[in-house]
């Protein structure tokens, strides 16, 4: 029987404090629920998310998981969404990913989009087969934080895994869809990710125009941040 492990990382709460586990306690059965997620509190391991999911993966390889599930800890799984997981999973189709529609508050489609010239995801509500994640060696530790969502998708499909769309919306807040609502510190290791992105996917030529129209945006509103995007931009 296939079975999925949802991977829950949550950061400076609970696991009782966060919405993704408050979600999955209701929606799962105790025996399930007890066998099936795997909580990662990154505030007392302190390790990046590439880290975490690598730990949940390893799990997974362990104890004979087929699927796992990677899940923010202000996620909320709905009702719905656990059904089309639980749809895929008992099918045994391991020959893709699946990710549900994220929306922010205002009903902003985020993610699934095409971006870089392909198809992406953000990681959060992503359903992927153990051996897919295996065969890319994992999650890339290159990518701490941002961008990982990226790398996976970009590898994932570079090997002929294909990305498919759950017919499922998750409601997502993305702080940095706001550069002013992020930390100077957040901004200069996004524009790092950012880049290493670009190289391992072969896509400088994109990424400095992406940089030149935010550059462009920023110095005619002002925008605290054009410093640190002219000095990627110009970066050799």
């Amino acid at each position: 029987m296939h079975e999925v492990l949802y991977i829950v990382v949550i950061y400076g709460i609970s696991q009782e404090e966060s919405r993704a586990w408050q979600c999955l306690h209701q929606l799962l059965d105790p025996e399930t629920f007890e066998r099936c997620v795997f909580v990662h509190d990154n505030t007392s391991h302190n390790v990046y998310l590439a880290e975490a999911y690598n730990q949940g993966l390893a799990y997974a390889v362990k104890h004979g998981f087929d699927y796992i599930v990677l899940l923010d800890d202000d996620a909320a799984p709905t009702a719905e969404y656990v059904r089309a997981v639980r749809q895929i999973v008992e099918s045994g189709d391991q020959h893709g990913v699946w990710a549900p529609l994220l929306e922010n508050a205002q009903h902003k489609r985020l993610s699934p989009r095409r971006r870089w010239g392909m198809k992406v995801a953000f990681n959060s509500g992503m359903l992927l087969p153990v051996a897919r994640v295996q065969e890319i060696g994992g999650f890339n530790t290159a990518y701490p934080l941002d961008y990982l969502d990226y790398w996976v998708c970009y590898r994932l499909q570079e090997q002929g895994t294909p990305l498919h769309t759950l017919p499922v919306i998750l409601q997502h807040d993305l702080s940095v869809n706001d550069y002013t609502r992020v930390s100077r510190e957040r901004y200069l290791s996004l524009l790092q990710a950012e880049r290493q992105f670009a190289q391992d996917s072969k896509h400088i030529c994109r990424y400095r125009m992406l940089l030149t129209a935010r550059l462009v945006k920023w110095l005619l509103t002002g925008h605290p941040y054009c410093k640190e995007t002219y000095e990627a931009l110009i970066r050799r």
